[in-house]
């Protein structure tokens, strides 16, 4: 569930017209994909711990793959709003650590509401990790 699932979120976020567009698109494939796909997402997600440390590795590798992504779009984003900062450090580890568990509680819970909620937690939490530092670092300042 990762490479080539990762390519085609940042395929489909790269269609959208803006920046809040890519977001959302991205996060509606993801939701959707695991939605179609709840077992391999529950292999993948929640059960990969029981492979013991090659499961634990492979686990790093999907989150630092994920990370990579969150950092490739920060850096685009900047092309398009030059005076945004980068996320501080750690903000891509936690944006997809989130993800992760809202997708975990939704397979769990299994309802359309339970997915329809994460699909909206989740762009909120991307929105937050991308942008929600300028407004700490202006009441900070």
């Amino acid at each position: 569930m990762t490479g080539g699932f990762l390519d085609q979120g940042v395929a489909v976020a790269a269609e959208a017209p803006g920046p809040l567009d890519a977001v959302t698109a991205c996060g509606d494939f993801v939701v959707g994909y695991v939605r179609r796909r709840p077992v391999v997402a529950r292999a993948v997600l929640l059960e990969i711990h029981a492979l013991g440390d090659a499961g634990l590795e492979a686990r790093e590798e999907m989150l630092r793959a994920s990370e990579a992504v969150f950092d490739r779009t920060a850096v685009w984003l900047r092309t398009t709003e030059p005076e945004l900062a980068l996320p501080p450090p750690f903000t891509a580890r936690t944006v997809v650590a989130a993800t992760i568990e809202l997708l975990t509680q939704a397979i769990w819970l299994a309802t359309g509401d339970a997915y329809d909620r994460a699909r909206e937690a989740i762009r909120h939490t991307w929105l937050l990790g991308l942008y929600g530092h300028r407004n700490i670092a202006a009441q900070s300042g």
